[in-house]
């Protein structure tokens, strides 16, 4: 089932027109599809919220944008292998 995004909501109107477009395509996509995840018509794939996470400064985490990934464990595995290395 498919949800409305309000952090991200707020976050992409907050920005101008001409950052909306950079932002988007800083995230390799388009505005138009960032509206369509945020009003929930459409679902955000791990990548693209990855991206959203990094290019938002941390503002829309990637967890929230795909709730169903458990990035925890990536994040763990990451830390585990370096305190391996």
């Amino acid at each position: 089932m498919l949800t409305k995004k309000p952090l991200l909501r707020d976050f992409f109107l907050s920005l101008s027109h001409e950052e909306r477009a950079a932002f988007a395509d800083n995230c390799n996509t388009s505005p138009g599809q960032i509206e369509q995840i945020y009003r929930g018509y459409r679902s955000c794939n791990e990548t693209l919220a990855i991206e959203i996470d990094k290019h938002s400064g941390g503002a829309v985490p990637c967890d929230i944008l795909c709730p169903a990934t458990d990035f925890d464990y990536l994040r763990q595995k990451a830390t585990q292998q370096l305190e391996e290395a």
